[in-house]
């Protein structure tokens, strides 16, 4: 068994087996998992043997029970569904709960996978576009959705694979870097030098630059180029938080974001011209934000493969709830507010779960200044604010029923949009995106 057949067996498993299978993960017996389902034990024990046998999986003996080996292949090819108490049974690393500001180790428990259309989830989408020559894929959605989360994966399934990474998170960069474009591309390509540790002085590809004139992109290009030549394999260039560019960019009133940018459309572009850069696969991720703060006539990134990242699904939610060890029913009052943003509802599950107060309390202090989502809703309040144009609109939004009157307003809301602040039905109806922030933001703009 390897990755991709998992995954392509995994696809193929009824939503039966599929619900027996998460059931038994979450460490609840067959009986629990029978009752929650509506089911009989004995049916939940015949999907789990019928998910055994399209694995290819024995289950004929006490060691090699359906339960059993169906938990030991999860551990190995989807461990982020197996409980810690099955992890450490079966020898495996378990998790911890801790608050989710940070991104989600591999192996989390808590890292769930994300939907997608057209394949079993969002990773294996992206694991299979990593594969093709010169691809490039721009991962995008609001604040804490879990970008850099799926960026960790993506690298680690790149390393599996035998390809060099190269990861640079655009956050990690000096602010004085950002004062002009000359300073800030000696840094970035000094970076990748530095990240691929190179160890022969006498290579030209290993040694630093100092980039100068109004060549430094042709420069920087010519340089990389060297650098594919020299490491003759495939190299993920994976570049987190590209929309620090925009705000340095308006800040210091320079054209990095434009310049940086049309760079990496060029180096993508190179791949239909120069059989080296085939070996190139780009991979940015951008938050959508901090396009409050952008000129309204500003376009970023517009080619390569879209990844739009979203809330999680009720049945996530439910799934997340089970993980956190606590009642489903918390899920349709927890939705009801915060709908399904990932960090938003992992929030409210770890105060839950560390008993720091009941749902009652959270959702009576929630759209407050003493609420749990305090310090996220003054950062939106922030962006806001600094638009004067977006706030006025979205204070219209929240005050008014006739939201069809915001058609012609295209552009701004499109950004309140790309914010997370609003989302658009049918029939052009534009509403704030999640109830916490119509209360919030009500008596605030």
């Amino acid at each position: 068994m390897n990755q991709k057949k998992f995954v392509k067996t995994y696809q193929k498993l009824t939503e039966s087996e599929v619900h027996a299978i998460h059931g038994i993960l979450s460490g609840k017996k067959n009986s629990e998992v029978a009752a929650q389902l509506g089911m009989t034990s004995s049916a939940i024990t015949q999907h789990l043997k019928n998910a055994a046998k399209k694995f290819g999986l024995e289950t004929d003996s006490l060691d090699n029970t359906p339960r059993k080996v169906i938990s030991r292949l999860f551990c190995e090819f989807k461990i982020d569904l197996v409980c810690d108490e099955i992890r450490q049974d079966l020898g495996f690393p378990t998790g911890q709960i801790k608050l989710p500001e940070l991104p989600e180790p591999l192996g989390s428990f808590l890292y769930m996978t994300r939907f997608s259309p057209e394949w079993p989830d969002i990773e294996s989408e992206c694991y299979e576009y990593i594969r093709q020559p010169g691809v490039l894929l721009r991962i995008k959605g609001p604040q804490k959705i879990g970008k850099t989360s799926l960026l960790k994966r993506i690298s680690h399934e790149s390393e599996k694979i035998g390809f060099e990474v190269i990861y640079l998170n655009l956050s990690d960069i000096e602010s004085s870097k950002f004062k002009s474009s000359s300073d800030f591309f000696n840094c970035f390509y000094n970076n990748i030098i530095r990240k691929l540790k190179f160890t022969n002085n006498d290579l030209k590809v290993g040694q630093k630059y100092d980039l100068e004139g109004p060549s430094f992109i042709v420069e920087c290009t010519d340089l990389f180029q060297s650098i594919l030549e020299h490491i003759d394999r495939e190299v993920v260039l994976i570049i987190d938080d590209v929309e620090i560019l925009f705000g340095y960019s308006h800040f210091h009133n320079n054209n990095i974001d434009k310049d940086f940018l049309s760079m990496l459309r060029r180096w993508y572009e190179e791949a239909n011209l120069i059989d080296v850069w085939k070996n190139l696969r780009l991979v940015i991720a951008y938050s959508t934000e901090d396009f409050g703060r952008l000129n309204i006539n500003h376009s970023p990134f517009n080619v390569g493969i879209v990844i739009q990242l979203d809330d999680f699904t009720n049945n996530q939610v439910q799934e997340l709830i089970d993980r956190y060890g606590l009642e489903r029913s918390l899920a349709q009052p927890l939705m009801q507010i915060v709908g399904g943003h990932p960090y938003l509802i992992r929030l409210a599950l770890y105060h839950l779960s560390q008993s720091h107060m009941d749902i009652k309390q959270l959702l009576a202090t929630a759209p407050t200044n003493r609420g749990i989502y305090r310090q996220h809703l003054r950062n939106l309040l922030a962006s806001l604010l600094e638009n004067s144009e977006l706030a006025n609109l979205f204070k219209e939004i929240i005050n008014t029923s006739d939201s069809k009157k915001f058609l012609r307003k295209t552009i701004q809301v499109d950004q309140l949009e790309g914010m997370g602040l609003i989302k658009r039905g049918e029939n052009g109806i534009v509403k704030p995106r999640y109830q916490l922030y119509y209360l919030y933001f009500k008596g605030r703009i």
